[in-house]
Formats: structure tokens, C-alpha cells, sequence
């Protein structure tokens, strides 16, 4: 069975895939429009960035409101988030994504305070460009995926300014970063894969293969877990693919859907201090607490 649109003859079944991949609106009342920011710091509170809400949250580990962010008049435009990655950096302060620029807020004094804006026109750090993530290396140094330049920066602390004190050119655009051990884990959702790099050498250690059940589909996050293995959230097929050290295909938690334990355009994921695996599952419109060997949902906050 066929339908004619606009003179053309697209059989039916290619127009019911189409609807299927259409997300929902999110229901009434909804907290959140479209979660992908994601971290948990040491105290188990939860920081979310909401990119069609531009606001920024903190939540208890029991995922009740703690603070809500719109906007603050000491930021340019008044804007605090545009949904990118953040990074908890102490209890209530994140470092957060903004356009061209990272601002640090601390987001449970009365009134919230911005603590520091590094980077943008007319600073001596200048504007990041195409800035797509910011994490804390084990190393204590803030690293920052830049797709435009194609480059990932690593940056120390000079009292309250950062200054740049590495630049590592990357061969596709890159959108999410992370350092543990020794080893630079970089994301390209446009190439489809994760790899791994010495970060003394640079050197490639290994990328995820490009067929297989470890094949990626627009990967988005990457973190090293506390097992020492390494998690993906797999945006398009609705899922996080779990690796080896040596970046072989372990396990894959999830699939589509928007029951307990099931995903929808999984982006940021974080680890919390009792194990569980965040992730900001965000065409569900809602966080889940995943177990990170079974899949099973902990714990769904919406």
C-alpha cells in the first residue's frame, strides 16, 4: 500500500517509521523539556541542564527541586544554560556550557551567584568555539570538547581565570570528553564511534569498531566507570554500550522505549556515590538511576 504526496508515491510503512521516530510531546506539567545536561556530585545531588527550558536544576538524591535557575542579570543575556554539559564542582556550584563561554554559579546561595565567567568576546581567554562539553580530569585540570576548532583544551586554574595549557587536535568534531587514568576518551557522533587516546602521547589506542554489537550510532557521553570499564550513551539506538579497557563490546543496557529501565536519545551519564548510573534520558523527559550490570531501572525522576 502506497500514499501520493505532492505527486509522489511513498509506500506507508516508510511514513509510519517516520511517525514512530517522532518524539512526544512531553506531558503536562513536565519538569523537564529536554534534559541533557547531566552530573551528580559526591552528595548525591543532581545538576541538570534543560536545553528547550534553559534552566538549570538542582535536585536531591531523592529527586526533589532543590534550586531552579531561568536566568541571572550579571550574564550576558541573562542566560545560563543553553542544555550543554556541567559539571558539579562542589556542593550546589557547577561549571556549566553556556554559548561561547563556561560560567560558574553556585546555585543554592539566596540569590544565586555567579561565581566567574571564563571565556567569550573581549576576554583574554577569548570565545571557545563550538563548545560542546567541559569535565574535571583525574589530572584536577578542566578539559573542553570545541567541535569548530576540532580540538579538545585542557585549562588550569590561575586564581579565579583559566588559563590554556594544552590543545589537542582532534581528527573529526568531537562532543564529549572525559580523563581518567592516564587517558584521554573522546566521543565523534558524526563518525560514529568513541576513541581512546594516550593523553601523554596522544597516541590513538583504540576506536569502537565500526560493525559488531559494539557499533554506535551518534554516541553522545563517555565516562570510565568505577569498575573500571567504559560507558557510552548510544543516542540513536536507545541504549548504553558498555566496554573494556580495551574498548571490546561487554554488555549494552536498555533499549527503546520509555518503560522502567528502557531509553529514548540517552545523552549526558554520571555515576552516583552508591553506583547507580544516571543518564539523562531525554526524549523520555525524564533522569534514570540504571543498574549498571542488569539495566534495571534504581530509581525515575521526572
Amino acid at each position: 500500500m502506497a500514499l501520493a504526496v505532492a505527486g509522489l508515491v511513498v509506500p506507508l510503512v516508510v511514513v509510519a517509521a517516520r511517525a514512530l521516530r517522532r518524539p512526544a510531546p512531553p506531558p503536562p506539567g513536565a519538569r523537564f523539556l529536554d534534559p541533557e545536561g547531566l552530573a551528580v556530585g559526591p552528595d548525591g545531588r543532581l545538576y541538570v541542564a534543560d536545553e528547550k527550558g534553559r534552566a538549570l536544576y538542582v535536585l536531591t538524591p531523592d529527586g526533589a527541586t532543590e534550586a531552579r535557575l531561568d536566568a541571572h542579570p550579571d550574564l550576558p543575556g541573562g542566560l545560563v544554560s543553553t542544555g550543554g554539559s556541567l559539571v558539579a564542582t562542589a556542593p550546589g556550584r557547577v561549571l556549566a556550557v553556556r554559548n561561547h563561554d563556561l560560567v560558574e554559579l553556585d546555585l543554592l546561595a539566596r540569590p544565586p551567584r555567579v561565581l566567574a565567567l571564563h571565556g567569550g568576546e573581549g576576554t583574554p581567554l577569548g570565545p571557545f568555539h563550538g563548545l560542546e562539553d567541559v569535565t574535571i580530569g583525574d589530572d584536577g585540570l578542566i578539559y573542553t570538547a570545541e567541535e569548530d576548532i576540532r580540538a579538545v583544551r585542557a585549562f588550569r586554574r590561575d586564581g579565579a581565570t583559566l588559563v590554556e595549557v594544552r590543545r589537542l587536535p582532534m581528527p573529526e568534531e568531537p562532543e564529549s570528553v572525559h580523563v581518567r587514568g592516564g587517558r584521554l576518551y573522546v566521543c565523534f557522533p558524526k563518525a560514529h564511534r568513541v576513541s581512546c587516546y594516550d593523553l601523554a602521547s596522544g597516541a590513538l589506542l583504540w576506536d569502537t569498531p565500526s560493525s559488531g554489537p559494539g557499533r554506535l550510532r551518534v554516541p553522545d557521553d563517555v565516562l570510565v566507570g568505577p569498575d573500571g570499564l567504559v560507558y557510552v550513551s548510544d543516542q540513536r539506538n536507545d541504549r548504553i554500550v558498555v566496554l573494556d579497557a580495551a574498548g571490546s563490546f561487554v554488555r549494552a543496557l536498555g533499549k527503546s522505549g520509555s518503560g522502567p529501565g528502557e531509553l529514548r536519545r540517552p545523552e549526558d551519564i554520571a555515576f552516583g556515590p552508591d553506583g547507580a548510573l544516571w543518564v539523562a534520558d531525554s526524549l523520555n523527559y525524564r533522569l534514570q538511576a540504571l543498574d549498571p550490570v542488569t539495566g534495571a531501572a534504581r530509581r525515575v525522576v521526572r
